[in-house]
């Protein structure tokens, strides 16, 4: 990074609960602030790619919003790939 910047936070964008998209904005507010940038800021969920013991919410991968975990949709046996808790 950039010292004097702000660490980004990032951001996954769902369509029917699959990522179509990640951000790097600031915080969570200015996705809020930004609809005509971002669209509806309902659609986004908090993700990490910094911390081995969260999964990553990367395009494609689908993200179940009752359990807060993000998962490959593709697998033949999605339990035979364990995810982690979205925070």
């Amino acid at each position: 990074m950039f010292p004097g910047l702000p660490i980004p936070e990032l951001y996954a964008k769902l369509d029917n609960g699959i990522v179509i998209h990640v951000v790097a904005v600031e915080n969570f507010q200015y996705i809020v602030d930004n609809p005509e940038r971002y669209g509806d800021s309902s659609l986004y969920v908090r993700t990490y790619n910094d911390d081995p013991s969260k999964m990553y919410g990367a395009p494609g991968t689908a993200y179940d919003a009752e359990t807060g975990l993000f998962y490959d949709p593709n697998a033949d046996d999605p339990a035979d790939f364990p995810s982690v808790e979205a925070p």
